[in-house]
């Protein structure tokens, strides 16, 4: 059974940005969109006909999939895969799925090889991997950006409960030292 988490949102305070990468958005060579202008007017011809797969429901591909219909205005169905994006990417080279938003460095082999095509970056500015890829924003959608970060945290209650027990063993040990002066 899954214990409860008691911590909110609001009990953590962001300390730092400490990684970032580049997120690529790809499609099976079967796909007849070359750049996201065309797969945009592909999916508006051929709605919920598109498949984009992702490391599961919520994942930074998943939630930059769900981005990218809403900014486009487009209906695409989403398939999610469970223990990371290799299934997903063995899935879109196998031509099961339509496309996917992969980590730069997971998809580059593909690319490479020409297994998949590269539509464009996904984040706001060029992968350094492929910068002669576009963004999304400069092919199409201004002001989509949604790559993949990792940051650090800090959670408040636990520190203020923290420094109530600090305070209250300071008080003990006076309290212990008065009482053996007396």
């Amino acid at each position: 059974m899954r214990q409860r988490c008691d911590h909110a949102v609001k009990d953590f305070t962001a300390l730092s940005c400490i990684a970032t990468s580049p997120s690529i958005l790809v499609a099976h060579p079967s796909v007849p969109a070359d750049n996201v202008r065309e797969l945009i007017a592909l999916a508006k011809a051929k709605p919920d006909q598109l498949f984009f797969g992702s490391v599961g429901v919520g994942s930074p591909p998943h939630l930059a999939g769900e981005l990218f219909k809403v900014m486009a205005g487009v209906k695409l169905v989403h398939v999610p895969y469970a223990g990371g994006s290799g299934q997903a990417a063995t899935d879109l080279i196998a031509g099961r799925i339509s496309m996917v938003f992969s980590p730069a460095s997971t998809i580059a082999p593909h690319i490479t090889a020409g297994s998949v095509k590269a539509l464009a970056a996904a984040t706001a500015k060029r992968a350094g991997l492929f910068p002669d890829l576009p963004t999304i924003a400069e092919a199409g959608l201004p002001g989509f950006d949604s790559g993949i970060w990792g940051g650090l945290t800090k959670n408040e209650r636990e520190r203020q409960i923290a420094r109530q027990r600090k305070s209250g063993q300071r008080h003990d040990v006076l309290a212990a030292e008065q009482q053996g002066a007396a």
